[in-house]
């Protein structure tokens, strides 16, 4: 039998691998059964790609619930293509607020954020935070990858 940290480890992997079939399938385009009048010279100019915004590492300790908690992952942006090139450019003079903006939206979370299938609360937050110090990168979706949550 696996013990509950596994199997959030396994649900955890299965999510990110959710996300990138689901973003694998939005680059592709259009359903081909779907009706088209013609093919449209901007849908390669739609496709979406994810830009890292930063990798986590972080240990809390939290005396309220008596736990320490250990939470990984990579934070990705999804946005169209000509918006990623953009946003790759602003993140190279903005990398450090990005980081302070994604950790203290981390430890803002509690540990059943950590706990749900599709971590919606902590990429809401993640996003909230990030659109209020940084406007101006113009996030519009944030996702998770190599998510791990570890409570001692």
């Amino acid at each position: 039998m696996r013990s509950p940290t596994s199997r959030r480890r396994w649900a955890a992997a299965l999510v990110s691998l959710a996300i990138g079939l689901s973003l694998a399938g939005a680059a592709t385009g259009p359903d081909p059964g779907a009706k088209t009048a013609s093919p449209s010279p901007d849908a390669d100019a739609a496709a979406i790609e994810a830009v890292l915004l930063g990798r986590v590492r972080m240990q809390e300790w939290r005396p309220a619930e008596g736990t320490t908690l250990k939470v990984a992952f990579a934070a990705y942006a999804a946005l169209p293509g000509d918006q990623a090139e953009r946003l790759s450019k602003l993140l190279e003079s903005r990398r450090q607020r990005v980081q302070d903006a994604i950790i203290t939206a981390v430890r803002l979370c509690e540990q059943h954020d950590f706990q749900e299938p599709d971590l919606d609360r902590l990429r809401r937050r993640i996003w909230l935070r990030l659109d209020q110090t940084n406007p101006e990168l113009g996030v519009e979706q944030v996702l998770i990858g190599e998510f791990e949550f570890y409570t001692d």
